[in-house]
């Protein structure tokens, strides 16, 4: 089973070009952390965005990691992505730097 966790910017961006349902075709398990869920619904988020997660379609889920890593030094969503993903044993989308540093670490 191909499991993938995704971090905000790159569900975002596939959200916002009209291409998120390219994921549920490329993994058979996509999941989002609640904090990635969260800053897709926070209100500065751009209103299809907004409209997205409120709607949230069926193909992903929502899953908080059991033990977090801590990683005071990257933003909430990539911290909890990248400890779901390590938990899991998942394939991770992330797309900042130092996020992905810190995933490979």
């Amino acid at each position: 089973m191909t499991l993938v966790v995704s971090d905000t910017s790159p569900l975002h961006l596939l959200v916002q070009i009209g291409f998120a349902d390219v994921l549920p075709g490329l993994f058979q398990r996509v999941v989002i952390p609640p904090e990635v869920a969260s800053e897709m619904g926070h209100p500065r988020a751009p209103l299809e965005i907004r409209t997205f997660i409120a709607g949230l379609p069926a193909w992903p889920s929502v899953q908080a990691p059991v033990s977090p890593l801590a990683l005071s030094h990257l933003d909430p969503g990539e911290a909890a992505a990248i400890s779901l993903a390590a938990e899991l044993g998942a394939a991770l989308l992330i797309d900042e730097l130092d996020g992905r540093r810190e995933a490979q670490a």
